[in-house]
């Protein structure tokens, strides 16, 4: 997900957060079925405002990252798709199917 200063603010949040509940992602959720957080990543422009999208990364399991410049932007991006492939040279990601379980603490 991406939030620019050219982004609207109305109803950013509900949306945002309607996502990352749907697939399970809110710190501390019970459920015992969740999507991959390793394929979620939020970057948010530094001129962005929106107090729900700040309190992201307190209330959900994911990656935020903030950039200044399009260059901080790629080199963020970069450095996100560089943790997969380290993370897949063992191993492949996992796999959501629904009506499967997925446990972001067994998978470690």
């Amino acid at each position: 997900m991406l939030f620019t200063t050219g982004g609207l603010t109305t109803g950013v949040g509900a949306e945002t957060g309607g996502i990352l509940g749907e697939f399970h992602f809110r710190r501390g959720n019970p459920a015992t079925t969740h999507k991959p957080g390793q394929r979620v990543a939020v970057y948010v422009d530094e001129e962005f405002g929106s107090a729900t999208i700040d309190e992201l990364p307190n209330g959900y399991d994911i990656r935020y990252n903030r950039f200044e410049s399009k260059d901080d932007l790629h080199t963020a991006i970069r450095r996100w798709f560089d943790n997969l492939v380290r993370e897949t040279r063992d191993a492949d990601l996992p796999v959501f199917i629904p009506g499967e379980t997925y446990s972001s603490e067994t998978s470690e």
